[in-house]
């Protein structure tokens, strides 16, 4: 009875080792699959705060008709990340968003100056188109920039 038991601790001292790799090897692919989960998620993260400082900056435009020179550097510095995290469609498209800033605070700012020294109407018209063209282009990117981020935002594809 004794070489029975002995035998049999001795079979079971054998199978643990194996056991406990499996083991082992089960905690660590699981570890990867959280680790790579995380790595999904941090990068949504990153890409979605780039969408976050679009429409940032397109409210701001639609809401005060405006932008201020440091709120336009405050989204191009935001963004920056953008160029490693998105294609070149995204950058080229955060480059527009950038431009057509810089040319309604740009019209404001001419029109503002205008007003300022009691300038006619028709000197004051051209300025004041440049602003409705530009407004009408923020407008119309709510919807645009949806499509933009669709395809990096969409957590099925990351």
């Amino acid at each position: 009875m004794n070489d029975c038991v002995a035998l049999g601790i001795w079979y079971f001292q054998g199978l643990l080792t194996p056991a406990i790799a499996c083991v082992v090897a089960y905690i660590a692919w699981q570890q990867s699959r959280t680790a790579a989960g995380k790595v999904k998620l941090d990068l949504f993260d990153r890409r979605f705060r780039v969408l976050e400082e679009v429409r940032k900056i397109l409210g701001i435009m639609t809401r005060n008709g405006d932008v201020t020179g440091d709120e336009i550097a405050l989204f191009r510095s935001e963004t920056m990340p953008a160029e490693f995290l998105m294609g070149p469609e995204v950058k080229e498209y955060l480059d527009e968003v950038y431009k057509h800033a810089v040319n309604l605070h740009s019209a404001k700012e001419q029109l503002r100056g205008l007003f300022d020294t009691h300038a006619s109407s028709e000197m004051r018209e051209k300025p004041a188109n440049a602003q409705e063209e530009e407004m009408n282009w923020v407008m119309n990117q709510f919807i645009v920039v949806k499509e933009k981020f669709r395809k990096y935002l969409d957590i099925s594809k990351l």
